[in-house]
C-alpha cells in the first residue's frame, strides 16, 4: 500500500509540474564511489526493503528530468535505481587506455556495494533497462555479460550500432559500423547469460529492428514484442512487470536461489552443488552440465544470493533438507551427492553436520572443490574481488572431520596456497585429489567433474569427453 501511495504521489506531483521541490526529494539518495567506466548520475532508494535494483540507461541527451521521473516511479515500486548517463559513460570509456572496455564488471560491483550498504535481505541481480540509445547500450551489455551477473535486460527501440569507438570486451561476433563511429554487436554463442526482452514501438529505428530480427534468426533466444505505446511508457510497463513479480509462489523452496540442470537419472543419484561466492557460473555451471550429461541431474544453489546475509548452518541444513526431499521425489532417486566450490565448499561441512539423520543417510558423497576451511556463512564483497581467507580464522575443518571419511572427497589445485585439503588427517581415509593450477584449476573443469563422477557412476557410464586423468 505504501508503494501504491508513493507511486500515485509521483504521478500527481509530476502532472502538477512540481519538479524541483518535494517531487525530486521524495526518495533517499545514496552516495556511491566513482567507477572507471560508468557515469552514475544518481542512486535512488525506496523507503521500504528493496525488491530489486534497476540500472536505468539514459538516451542521447544524457540523464535528464524525465529519467529522474522514471527513477522515482521505479523506486515507488520498490526498486533501487542507479541512473546512468549514457553519453557521459561513453566519454569516460573513450579515455581509457585499455584496448577494450568491460562495463559489466563495474555494473556488478556497484550493484553488490549498494546492496551491501543497504543491508538487503537477499541479493538482487540487476535489471539493465533503457530505450533508444539506452536500449542499444543495454543490448550491447548483454553481449559481454557472463552468467549469473545480470537479472534481465530490457531494451526498447534499440539501434543497430553502439556509438562507441572503443570495442567492448566481448566474445560476441561484432563488426565496425559503416561510418566508423561505433560497432554492431551480436550476442555470445550458446545460451543467453540472462533473459533479454526487446520491445519495438512504431518509432523504432528500422536498422535496429532489422538487427534484432537477425539476432532472432541466428538462434538467440531474444524475446521480442511490438508496442503501440511510446518508448517511455513501454519501458515503464516492462520494468513494472518485473518489479511486481513475486518470488514467493507458495513453494517450500521459495527464497532458495536454485538452478536446475535436469537429466534422466540413470544412476539413482542426484547432485546438489553450492556455488562459489561469485554466484552460479563458470566452474559450478560447467560441472553441473557435465554431471547432467552423465545421467546425474543437478540442483545448483547460488551462494552469492543465498549467503548474501548471514545464515545459521542449522537454517541452511533445513533448506538443504527441503531441496533433497523435493528433488529426490521429483527424480525418484535415493542417493544424493553434495558438492561445493570455494565458499560453497567451506560452508558445506557445517551444513551437512546439521542435517537430520535420515537426510545424512541419503548422502553418499561430500565433494569439496577448492576448500579453504574458512567458517563463513555470509558473502563478503572483498572475497568476491579476490581477497584471501584468514588461515587462522574460524574453520569448518572440525565439522568436516565429523563426516564419515569414506563419504568425503577433497579436490584442490596444486598451486592453491589456500587449500585446506592437505590439512586433513592422512590416516583417516579421506579421498584427496589434486589437479594442475590454483583455486580455479586453470579453468579446466572436466578432470574435476570426472573425479566426482568416478565416485557416483560406473566407469563405463562416464562420457568419453570426461576421460581425463587427474594428477595422482
Amino acid at each position: 500500500m505504501k508503494r501504491l501511495i508513493l507511486f500515485v504521489m509521483v504521478g500527481v506531483l509530476t502532472a502538477a509540474g512540481i519538479a524541483t521541490g518535494a517531487f525530486l526529494y521524495l526518495f533517499p539518495h545514496l552516495p556511491v564511489d566513482r567507477t572507471d567506466t560508468l557515469g552514475i548520475a544518481e542512486v535512488i532508494t525506496p523507503r521500504d526493503e528493496p525488491s530489486g535494483i534497476v540500472f536505468l540507461l539514459s538516451g542521447d541527451g544524457g540523464y535528464g528530468f524525465w529519467d529522474r521521473v522514471k527513477a522515482r516511479r521505479y523506486a515507488a515500486n520498490g526498486a533501487v535505481v542507479v541512473g546512468i548517463d549514457t553519453p557521459a559513460t561513453f566519454a569516460k570509456a573513450e579515455k581509457l587506455s585499455d584496448d577494450c572496455v568491460y562495463f559489466v564488471s563495474d555494473v556488478e560491483q556497484v550493484s553488490q556495494n549498494i546492496q551491501r550498504v543497504l543491508d538487503v535481505d537477499s541479493y538482487h541481480s540487476p535489471l539493465i533497462v533503457g530505450d533508444g540509445l539506452g536500449g542499444t547500450f543495454a543490448l550491447a551489455l548483454a553481449a559481454q555479460s557472463p552468467d549469473a551477473t545480470i537479472g534481465r535486460t530490457i531494451a526498447v527501440d534499440p539501434r543497430a550500432t553502439l556509438p562507441l569507438r572503443k570495442e567492448l570486451c566481448s566474445e560476441a561476433k561484432h563488426a565496425r559500423a559503416a561510418d566508423g563511429r561505433g560497432w554492431v554487436y551480436e550476442l555470445q554463442k550458446g545460451h543467453l547469460p540472462d533473459p533479454i526482452d526487446v520491445y519495438l514501438t512504431r518509432h523504432a529505428d528500422p536498422a535496429g529492428a532489422a538487427h534484432v530480427d537477425e539476432l532472432v534468426r541466428s538462434g538467440f533466444a531474444v524475446a521480442t514484442a511490438k508496442s503501440v505505446k511510446g518508448a517511455g511508457r513501454t519501458l515503464d510497463g516492462a520494468v513494472f512487470d518485473q518489479l511486481v513479480k513475486a518470488d514467493d509462489n507458495g513453494s517450500p523452496l521459495a527464497g532458495i536461489p536454485i538452478t536446475v540442470v535436469g537429466a534422466n537419472p540413470t544412476h539413482d543419484t542426484m547432485a546438489i552443488i553450492y556455488s562459489g561466492d561469485g554466484g552460479w557460473r563458470d566452474i559450478d555451471a560447467e560441472i553441473g552440465g557435465y554431471l547432467a550429461k552423465a545421467g546425474v541431474p543437478v540442483v545448483g544453489i547460488d551462494s552469492l544470493r543465498y549467503f548474501w546475509n548471514d545464515i545459521d548452518p542449522a537454517d541452511a541444513a533445513d533448506d538443504l533438507a527441503k531441496v533433497i526431499d523435493a528433488y529426490t521425489r521429483k527424480w525418484n532417486v535415493h542417493k544424493v551427492a553434495l558438492v561445493g566450490y570455494s565458499f560453497g565448499a567451506d560452508a558445506l561441512p557445517a551444513i551437512y553436520d546439521a542435517l537430520p539423520a535420515d537426510h545424512k543417510a541419503s548422502v553418499n558423497l561430500v565433494s569439496l572443490l577448492a576448500y579453504t576451511g574458512a567458517r563463513q556463512f555470509e558473502i563478503q564483497v572483498s572475497g568476491i574481488l579476490g581477497g584471501k581467507t584468514d588461515p587462522n580464522g574460524p574453520s569448518t575443518l572440525p565439522d568436516l572431520e565429523k563426516i564419515e571419511p569414506a563419504k568425503v572427497q577433497c579436490i584442490y589445485g596444486s598451486e592453491d596456497e589456500e587449500t585446506a585439503c592437505v590439512r586433513l588427517p592422512k590416516d583417516k581415509g579421506f579421498s584427496l585429489r589434486v589437479h594442475p593450477g590454483g583455486h580455479h584449476f586453470n579453468d579446466d573443469y572436466k578432470p574435476v567433474a570426472k573425479d566426482i563422477l568416478d565416485r557416483l557412476v560406473p566407469p563405463a557410464a562416464t562420457p568419453a569427453a570426461l576421460e581425463a586423468k587427474a594428477t595422482p
